[in-house]
């Protein structure tokens, strides 16, 4: 007998958007989420029966997270997992070896971020081993914007080849929107490593995108600094974290910002 799959319902994907405490700006970008990729991606991830991989292509850090967001929640009670590239953890394959037996078992949802910082030889790995991705009974989605697609094209052939499909979450280019609170401070919170890098990954795709912006003004980049360069630190990457602190303390002093000047 045929089961009859049912479609996601995501007319009302602004009721599954969840506030995060790391929002890069004041109002959601939502047009990622009323797109029919996004309907698509859910449908593959809770209904594929074996384990498969996509691509996810964005422009914008804040339509990447507010997706990844909207289907954790959208897809529960299946379990979702991060994994954000570090020079500490440079290989997915040996994060997915790491989860419980029981995580490995069951069906989940795996989202991979940052590989474009990483070395060719981590997706030369990719390439070598993806009958071991393919053994995987996880939904695995791989985030890259169109230089890290164009880079996993030329360097893992054949695992881009293998893929199950590419998925479009890049915005028009257009003027950022105003800053939320948290992008505005340098707060950080230092509780575990998953939580550590997932905001290092978001300051630092904020900060690409505030560098690629025309007139950002010197407090909102040396805040950007700042939150990274105390990050780095956090996970020791001591050179990192000198080199942020640096530009930050250069830019704090282009400003008026007597408070900011003083915590760098």
């Amino acid at each position: 007998m045929t089961k009859e799959v049912q479609p996601v319902d995501s007319s009302s994907n602004s009721a599954i958007l969840q506030p995060s405490p790391y929002s890069v700006f004041s109002g959601a970008q939502t047009e990622a989420l009323a797109r029919d990729d996004f309907t698509n991606l859910a449908v593959l991830l809770r209904y594929a029966r074996e384990g498969s991989w996509s691509f996810a292509l964005y422009s914008h850090v804040s339509a990447r997270e507010e997706v990844v967001s909207a289907l954790k929640t959208l897809l529960q009670p299946m379990p979702a997992y991060e994994w954000t590239y570090s020079p500490e953890r440079p290989s997915p394959l040996s994060y997915l070896d790491s989860l419980s037996e029981q995580q490995r078992r069951e069906r989940a949802v795996v989202f991979f971020f940052d590989l474009e910082r990483a070395p060719d030889a981590v997706w030369k790995l990719l390439d070598y081993n993806r009958e071991l991705f393919s053994a995987q009974p996880h939904g695995l989605v791989f985030w890259v914007t169109s230089a890290g697609r164009g880079r996993a094209m030329r360097v893992s052939p054949h695992f881009w080849s293998q893929r199950s499909a590419v998925f479009d979450f890049r915005l028009a280019p257009g003027p950022l929107p105003l800053l939320s609170e948290w992008a505005q401070r340098s707060d950080v919170a230092i509780d575990d490593w998953e939580n550590i890098l997932r905001q290092i990954r978001i300051t630092q795709g904020l900060l690409d995108e505030l560098l690629a912006a025309p007139e950002v003004s010197p407090s909102v980049m040396a805040t950007q600094y700042l939150r990274l360069g105390k990050l780095s630190y956090y996970v020791d990457r001591l050179d990192d974290a000198r080199s942020h602190l640096n530009a930050a303390e250069s830019l704090a002093a282009q400003t008026d910002n007597l408070e900011l000047q003083a915590n760098v």
